[in-house]
């Protein structure tokens, strides 16, 4: 699965996040290419209002190499809560293209998934050693008929918990222990989208559905699985306990918050955005809500929140990390970039891009999430 191919799924399903990063200056307006400030701090405060802002990233940010990939293009995704695996799409020089798993410790690289020759490959996947959930799409183009598959890396059971007709898109699954989790399209009316966000238990092999109308894919954040319910500016949060599934009720600032769109989650954060230049982030363990202002042109995508840092890659070779506690942020020279609690992964490029198969393979480097140095807030 490129790059290319997983933005434009992305963007697609509705997953993509549309935060962005931009510099502010001393006065407080936004001024591309201004640092954030040495030693300047965020008060902590029940909600904040913060600016935006990027710099260049210091040495402490560049992490250790652990491999080089020559002829392969690796696009970490995903980063196993343990800190000892990075899942993402992967591309050979000979444009053999699926899911591999990269050994954090060794840097040696397992494909698990290989496309079929002559579809459009692997739509959106997701992890919950030992289990691996992906759409597999089934057509050569994107909005082609699509199987929803699950594997259990440990034992080779696979299942294939859904299919999806040709001309409707479905979202990447989220995984989580061993409940599968993907909205289904109820609709073949794109211009009037509904359907129905369904839980398949991988191992009980039951399904339930949670939610059903204009739902929006899940995450999971602190002991919530949430997703959104209703369209534009109607969309509002909605939650059951992710361990259980039982309803649950949000606090009442996050209940009330409207114009959800794209979601990501951790432990300690759920981040969301409302328009291309505005996002929040509510940080469960202190009953805080932080806004950001931002400013074009670095629209959000593949949102990931790996501690207190959101990562996200840009449309032009770069990656962008901001501190969800002061705005500051970087932008950093790489192709890849994902993260979780345990570390931060990211890709740099080995060589020139060729027609046949993209990139050049590339570099893989890991920065644990505890020891990404803080970054500091915008100068004002």
């Amino acid at each position: 699965m490129t790059t290319s191919h997983r933005r434009f799924h992305t963007v697609v399903a509705g997953l993509a996040a549309v935060l962005a990063l931009a510099a502010c200056a001393q006065t407080g307006q936004p001024a591309a290419g201004t640092s954030p400030a040495p030693g300047a701090t965020a008060t902590t405060q029940t909600t904040r209002d913060l600016q935006t802002c990027f710099g260049t990233a210091p040495a402490g940010w560049a992490g250790t190499q652990r491999a080089s990939l020559p002829t392969t293009r690796f696009d970490p995704q995903v980063v196993a809560v343990s800190g000892d695996r990075a899942y993402g799409g992967y591309q050979t020089a000979t444009g053999v293209r699926g899911i591999a798993a990269l050994d954090l410790n060794s840097g040696a690289l397992n494909p698990l998934v290989t496309n079929p020759v002559g579809t459009a490959g692997v739509l959106g996947f997701a992890v919950a050693p030992p289990w691996l959930a992906w759409v597999q799409g089934m057509g050569q183009q994107f909005f082609g008929a699509w199987e929803l598959h699950a594997r259990n890396l440990d034992t080779g059971e696979e299942l294939t918990p859904a299919t999806g007709s040709a001309g409707i898109p479905v979202p990447a699954p989220l995984l989580h222990g061993t409940e599968l989790a993907w909205v289904q399209s109820t609709s073949v009316d794109l211009t009037a989208p509904a359907g129905e966000l369904r839980v398949y238990d991988v191992a009980a092999h039951k399904q339930s559905v949670l939610d059903s109308g204009v739902v929006g894919p899940p995450v999971v954040a602190g002991p919530y699985m949430l997703w959104t319910h209703g369209g534009g500016d109607a969309a509002v949060l909605q939650a059951v306990d992710a361990s259980t599934l039982v309803p649950a009720a949000l606090p009442a600032r996050l209940r009330a918050q409207t114009g959800v769109r794209a979601l990501a989650g951790s432990p300690a954060y759920v981040v969301w955005d409302t328009d291309r230049n505005h996002g929040a982030a509510w940080r469960l363990d202190h009953d805080q809500l932080t806004t950001y202002t931002v400013a074009e042109p670095y629209g959000l995508q593949f949102i990931t929140v790996a501690g207190h840092f959101l990562l996200w890659t840009s449309g032009a070779p770069a990656a962008l990390v901001m501190d969800l506690d002061t705005g500051g942020g970087y932008l950093l020279p790489s192709v890849g970039l994902a993260g979780s609690e345990a570390a931060i992964v990211r890709t740099d490029p080995l060589g020139a891009s060729n027609p046949k198969s993209g990139s050049a393979g590339n570099t893989v480097s890991v920065l644990a999430t505890s020891s990404a140095p803080a970054i500091p807030a915008c100068r004002r």
